[in-house]
């Protein structure tokens, strides 16, 4: 009884110890700028999609939407007439400028769908962090971190910026 009591304290004063040594412990601006960093790329980019092709008009995504009349405006696409029965039926067509800034731009995927379509997903813009504005410990295992991070536009991103002379234009 004695060794189980002894063993007792000695636990009770190791984790006591272990719970101080790292209840002082603090996440650095660096070690927090890592992890902000890791947060921000794992959210990954602002993305556009469309499709090229006989693109037939969803719920999900219409030839007429916005967007379309954006890359159209830029020279990246071509919208054709309209077919169909009710004119649901919208020939997309990718311009040889377009298939340019494509190949240019990372991250741009390319899928095939089930209506023969093309489906592309362009990455618009990525997270930056900025800076790291303070760190605030609340426990050994939980820090609260205030960050700022910005929008990294790239060429596309920059065409539908909302204060850029595009989208004002439209």
């Amino acid at each position: 009884p004695l060794l189980l009591i002894v063993a007792l304290i000695i636990a009770i004063v190791g984790r006591t110890g272990y719970y101080v040594l790292q209840s002082r412990k603090v996440l650095s601006n660096q070690e927090a700028a890592q992890i902000a960093t890791t947060l921000l790329k794992t959210q990954g980019p602002a993305e556009l999609r469309f499709h090229t092709g006989m693109v037939k008009g969803s719920v999900d995504d219409k030839p007429h939407d916005p967007h379309y009349k954006m890359l159209e405006k830029a020279g990246l696409v071509k919208l054709g007439k309209d077919t169909g029965q009710y004119g649901t039926i919208t020939p997309v067509t990718l311009t040889a400028e377009g298939e340019r800034l494509l190949a240019e731009l990372p991250g741009v995927t390319k899928s095939k769908e089930k209506d023969g379509t093309d489906l592309y997903a362009v990455p618009l813009a990525q997270r930056q962090l900025v800076s790291v504005n303070s760190v605030a410990m609340r426990s050994p295992t939980y820090a609260v971190v205030e960050y700022s991070w910005k929008w990294e536009p790239n060429k596309l991103g920059n065409l539908f910026d909302a204060s850029g002379s595009a989208v004002k234009a439209f």
